[in-house]
């Protein structure tokens, strides 16, 4: 089996498309990996096992299917074509599709009003989960766990956490949200503007997954500068 170091140079010939697996692959320990020339399919754990793959084509992807196994549930998936294949073959239990947004390296930003954040701490954990609109994919471990082993930024009132954003286990700045009665003062824009200074001064890549419904927070990230790259989709299969 290709060494970790091995399969980052594969993956990082297309980085944009594959930076999801190099930080999962950065962050987590993997179960399993399998590859055949460029193909590559990684099984790895964080709030679930998820398989991430890398290929080119069809056939390349049929090669990567014939590698699940029955007890793999959990999929990220970055082409509808594969999708489709998905679909195919298996019968979907839930189905989370989102953009894929990435900004790039010459687009400038100052950083947000550092005075107004404030770190989170592990406890919040639920308080987020309560407060958060994805509940249903994600969970109050998984979000402990992702503030504790990378980056997260909130701003409270009175005390009170109204506004917060972390990042996923595959690198995505993600889970912003902000308190209804909180909006319409520029904390999302805040957050981002500081997160992303902070990713950048890791040499992080800076990209988002959102809903296509979800409006304003594709509104804010064309304002900052992000660019549509293509769809990613997490799938669960019965």
């Amino acid at each position: 089996m290709k060494k970790k170091e091995e399969i980052i140079n594969i993956l990082n010939s297309n980085l944009i498309y594959n930076v999801n697996v190099i930080n999962f692959i950065n962050n987590y320990e993997i179960d399993e990996i399998k590859t055949e020339g460029n193909i590559v399919l990684i099984k790895g754990s964080s709030d679930e096992k998820w398989l991430y793959t890398s290929c080119k084509n069809k056939k390349e992807f049929e090669k990567i299917l014939a590698w699940v196994d029955e007890s793999d549930k959990y999929f990220v998936i970055q082409r509808d074509w594969e999708l489709e294949m998905i679909r195919e073959k298996y019968e979907i239990d839930w189905l989370l599709s989102c953009e894929k947004l990435v900004l790039s390296d010459d687009v400038k930003l100052v950083e947000g009003d550092n005075d107004k954040l404030t770190n989170i701490e592990a406890d919040d954990a639920e308080y987020i989960y309560n407060n958060y609109g994805y509940s249903d994919y994600a969970s109050v471990e998984y979000i402990r766990e992702r503030i504790i082993n990378d980056l997260a930024l909130g701003i409270k009132k009175d005390k009170k956490l109204v506004a917060w954003l972390l990042i996923h286990d595959d690198g995505a700045i993600g889970m912003l949200h902000v308190l209804e009665e909180y909006r319409g003062n520029g904390h999302a824009r805040n957050l981002m503007e500081s997160m992303i200074v902070k990713l950048r001064s890791e040499n992080r890549i800076p990209f988002v997954h959102i809903e296509s419904r979800n409006i304003a927070s594709k509104n804010l990230c064309k304002k900052l500068g992000f660019t549509k790259y293509g769809y990613i989709h997490w799938v669960k299969i019965k």
